[in-house]
């Protein structure tokens, strides 16, 4: 409701041209021609992976493990909004030091997150609230970031001279993070069972020892891995700064060609 309307008003002209046809083996074969898109979807599904595991857990976590179930929403809701405050940071740190850097940054400080969650005394809302604040504010570098490389990817292939639809990109990306969504879900739940957590009655120390495995230490190794792939980003600031303007040239020489012939 508030987006669209400012996007119309305050956003570029819509582009006019009448996108290629391309048949799904041809899409196929182009996408995957795209490397940078590639590695994003990668990233992407790793990053959902750990941020859903550590999520079908953490309910689990803060009221058995912690004892603080009559503070479970008021700890997401501070964890939530710490999400929202840092975005205006990371869009800067983005710009300063590059998107792929802030984004293994944000992988890396909710690793630390999780840990400092699993060295936490029970029954201590200052120090779980300021362990969720650190998560809070790491993964929305994910939210935020995550669809910012997919969208360097895609100039990257304009550039290539690939003709898959914008479209098509996001909506690949919008799959392969419900796929994350759902293997998260698939895993952590049968583990914490597996290894022998019950949510019904006082935990046991194995049922502890399971939170802390699957809920916390899991997705931080895997979020650990999701920074290495994210700093190993192929397209850099200076390297999409390069598209852009070999993108404006082309663009301008192409509309300056046609107005020509149109003469």
């Amino acid at each position: 409701v508030i987006s669209v309307p400012l996007a119309l008003t305050l956003g570029p002209a819509a582009a006019n041209d009448t996108p290629a046809k391309l048949g799904l083996r041809a899409a196929v074969r182009q996408v995957a021609a795209n490397g940078p898109f590639m590695h994003v979807l990668a990233i992407a599904f790793v990053s959902t992976l750990a941020l859903l595991v550590f999520t079908a857990g953490i309910l689990f976590f803060i009221n058995s493990a912690l004892r603080m179930q009559a503070w479970f929403l008021q700890l997401l809701l501070i964890q939530q909004v710490a999400t929202m405050l840092a975005v205006p940071v990371i869009l800067l740190a983005a710009k300063l030091v590059g998107r792929h850097r802030t984004l293994a940054v944000g992988c890396i400080g909710a690793a630390v997150g999780f840990m400092c969650l699993a060295s936490l005394p029970p029954e201590n809302f200052v120090l779980t609230s300021l362990a969720l604040i650190l998560v809070g504010c790491s993964t929305g570098a994910l939210f935020v970031l995550v669809p910012a490389l997919a969208a360097d990817a895609i100039d990257y292939g304009r550039l290539r001279g690939l003709t898959v639809q914008n479209g098509l990109y996001m909506s690949l990306l919008s799959l392969v993070m419900k796929l994350g969504t759902a293997v998260a879900i698939a895993i952590a739940l049968p583990a914490l069972q597996l290894l022998g957590f019950e949510p019904a009655g006082p935990i046991s120390v194995g049922g502890f020892r399971a939170l802390l495995l699957v809920t916390l230490a899991l997705p931080a190794v895997i979020l650990l891995v999701c920074a290495a792939m994210a700093w190993s980003h192929p397209i850099n600031r200076a390297r999409h700064d390069a598209i852009l303007n070999r993108l404006r040239r082309r663009d301008a020489t192409a509309l300056r060609s046609r107005h020509e012939h149109e003469v």
